[in-house]
């Protein structure tokens, strides 16, 4: 008799080993699948790579780089998004998997815990009617059938669960190996669209490399066409250099003794003289697409191992080659040199002649003073002692004392105007000769003569010099009018070729054109001295002041007629008189 609380005996189950077979030939599938798609990736990786690799040399060769960049921006776009669709899509279909699996491995035990639960409440309620039974006097053979009973029930729900399993664990697996299928089939399109891609990468790139190196080739033969004839015309040095190095040369570097030859591939620093090295890669240094030219001066080693003064042009192109041109300029540094040494030379002498002239001034000053003291003495004290002609006599000893004295006073004057130091301010010249003829109205107050002053006169120059010019011309204009009773004088500006010219006018004595030459030089004087007072060193300074303001002065006249004075300030170097003389 076998007793019913010891449960049911579980019968083995053929199906449960090939459930566990299959569950591990699945590991090994997916290992496979996973195998294929690294490979998979790793052949496009490297087939990636030596399209980048491709790609950098053709743009290294090519003279294309904008173009090339842009491509290869697009190439590595694509493989980026085609890299990135396959984790994605994966990582999708494998949670969809993962769901399912989950879902179908809750099911099982549910079922099974709900099927054990009938069972043992059936085996329960049946243990509970044969305790009953028992209690009862009837015979052990009922409570025999009941346990049989029990024992069948339990068998026939173990068998029912068995059942169960066996399709749920058959769909699972089934499940799983559908996902690990449907997840190959996704991977390998997706592993063939980007081989495909970076195929076509590396295609498109090739096919570009071919026109672009033909371009390439093609430009370079035709600026060797273009550069040889034209170097071969030019006079001064040139040359084309890249990486530090010449590339072409004219055959003007013959005049320094090297061919062409000896020049090509030489680096650009080779003949550069040792103190200026540092200065000539920097200028090279200092060139690129922004600021792409750039002048410098260096010294250039000869054949002959002497050293000659370069003056270089240079430009970069968007290549990356410098185009130079250079220019002996050993003479003019001489030159140059000779031109400074003058100057300082000529700076002494003249400071040299400014300290004699304040001497012999002040050697000679004192005895005039001497001389015009005592003759004024001789004709106050002395006068009856004197007759008329000593008393001319007298009398011219003094003046020409007084006058040799005004002299003087006008070279230091002349000698300050052209070695003094010059402020340029704004200046209104009409308030200027406004001031002048109020000074000559004064001086003469009997005389009455029509003043003619252009309003809002402006310019930049030196006040005070510009004061002595108009003091000078206007003096000038008086004096020369004097002897008209209709004196008229006009200071103006008038425009001469763009250039803005003053002119001061007026109607008095004039002059002989044909003395106009002499008119501006010291102690020149076109009128004789007891006709019209002066020293000849008036017109003199008014030049040199000019002068000293970039600018000219000529005159016309005409005897009896009057004369006007033109004078211009910051004229350009190259400009000459339209009229009259230039003095």
């Amino acid at each position: 008799m076998r007793d019913a609380s010891s449960g049911p005996v579980e019968p083995a189950d053929p199906n449960r080993r090939a459930v566990g077979d299959s569950a591990q030939a699945k590991p090994d599938e997916g290992h496979v699948a996973d195998a294929v798609l690294r490979q998979a990736h790793a052949d496009a990786d490297a087939v990636l790579r030596q399209a980048h690799v491709d790609a950098d040399a053709l743009l290294r060769r090519a003279e294309a780089p904008a173009e090339a960049k842009l491509l290869q921006a697009e190439v590595d776009a694509e493989a980026t998004l085609r890299r990135a669709e396959i984790p994605a899509a994966a990582k999708l279909l494998q949670a969809e998997v993962d769901a399912e699996a989950t879902l179908r491995r809750a099911e099982i035990p549910a079922a099974a815990k709900l099927l054990q639960a009938e069972v043992d409440a059936e085996a329960t309620l049946r243990r509970v009617d044969v305790s009953a039974t028992m209690a009862l006097p009837r015979a052990e053979i009922d409570a025999e059938v009941a346990a049989a009973t029990l024992l069948q029930a339990k068998v026939d729900a173990e068998a029912a669960l068995h059942r169960a399993e066996i399709p749920a664990a058959a769909k699972l697996l089934q499940a799983e190996v559908d996902a690990e299928a449907t997840l190959r089939r996704a991977e390998l399109p997706a592993a063939a669209k980007l081989l495909q891609a970076a195929v076509d990468a590396e295609a498109t790139l090739r096919r570009a490399e071919i026109p672009a190196a033909a371009k390439l080739l093609q430009a370079e033969v035709d600026a060797e066409d273009v550069f040889e004839p034209f170097f071969a015309l030019a006079t001064d040095m040139m040359c084309i250099s890249s990486e530090g190095s010449y590339t072409h040369a004219s055959p003007s570097f013959g005049c320094l003794g090297y061919s062409c030859e000896e020049m090509l591939s030489r680096p650009i620093l080779d003949l550069v003289h040792p103190d200026d090295k540092a200065l000539t890669q920097a200028a090279y240094d200092s060139l690129t697409l922004e600021a792409p030219s750039i002048d410098f001066e260096n010294r250039f080693r000869g054949k002959d191992g002497a050293y000659r003064w370069l003056s270089w042009a240079c430009g970069l192109d968007a290549t990356g080659r410098v185009y130079s041109m250079a220019r002996d300029i050993t003479e003019s540094k001489r030159n140059h040199k000779a031109l400074l040494r003058a100057k300082d030379a000529v700076q002494d002498a003249n400071r040299e002649l400014e300290s004699f002239s304040y001497s012999v001034a002040h050697d000679l000053r004192a005895p005039l003073r001497g001389i015009a003291g005592f003759s004024r003495v001789l004709l106050e004290d002395y006068v009856e002692k004197l007759d008329a002609t000593g008393k001319a006599y007298l009398t011219f000893i003094r003046e020409s004392a007084q006058q040799m004295s005004q002299l003087i006073a006008d070279l230091l004057g002349l000698s300050r105007i052209t070695h003094g130091e010059l402020r340029f301010d704004d200046v209104e010249l009409s308030s200027l000769a406004r001031a002048v003829t109020v000074r000559l109205q004064n001086s003469q107050p009997e005389r009455v003569v029509d003043m003619l002053i252009q309003d809002g006169l402006r310019d930049q120059g030196d006040a005070r010099l510009l004061s002595v010019v108009l003091d000078n011309l206007l003096g000038n204009a008086w004096k020369f009018t004097a002897k008209r009773a209709d004196a008229r004088i006009e200071f103006g500006t008038r425009s001469d070729g763009g250039q803005l010219v003053y002119f001061l006018r007026d109607n008095g004595a004039g002059f002989d054109m044909a003395s106009v030459g002499n008119l501006f030089k010291v102690f020149q004087r076109l009128h004789a001295a007891d006709e019209f007072e002066g020293t000849g060193v008036g017109l003199a300074t008014v030049q040199r002041i000019v002068s000293r303001h970039g600018g000219r002065v000529w005159a016309e006249g005409e005897v009896n007629q009057g004369a006007t004075f033109f004078f211009t300030l910051h004229e350009p170097a190259s400009a000459g008189p339209t009229n009259g003389h230039k003095a």
